[in-house]
């Protein structure tokens, strides 16, 4: 399946608070990646620091990516940020210019 459109978070946690989010975020990531259009959706946390979470989505389109924000699966997801167990986030998405042509 082609991916158009891709998103990332880095959520990085309180120390004392790192499972607790880790288990949010698993359980939100399941919800979201059975929307339409997602390709893949990731929650992992990282190898070299217990304490940082990424979320990778990959979308067929830019129009899903972003219809996902809003859909109610999203919003919870992006409402487990304001949690007291996050320290930082960093949102990024990024759109695949050769979408359908040839590379």
């Amino acid at each position: 399946m082609l991916t158009q459109a891709i998103n990332t978070i880095h959520i990085r946690s309180l120390p004392e608070r790192s499972d607790e989010l880790g288990k949010a975020l698993l359980l939100a990531g399941e919800n979201v990646k059975r929307l339409p259009g997602c390709v893949l959706y990731q929650v992992a946390r990282s190898h070299f620091n217990p304490h940082l979470w990424i979320i990778t989505g990959h979308w067929k389109s830019v129009y899903e990516m972003r219809a996902s924000f809003h859909h109610p699966a999203g919003e919870y997801f992006i409402s487990l940020i304001k949690l007291e167990s996050v320290f930082s986030m960093e949102f990024n998405s990024y759109v695949i210019e050769s979408f359908g042509r040839a590379v």
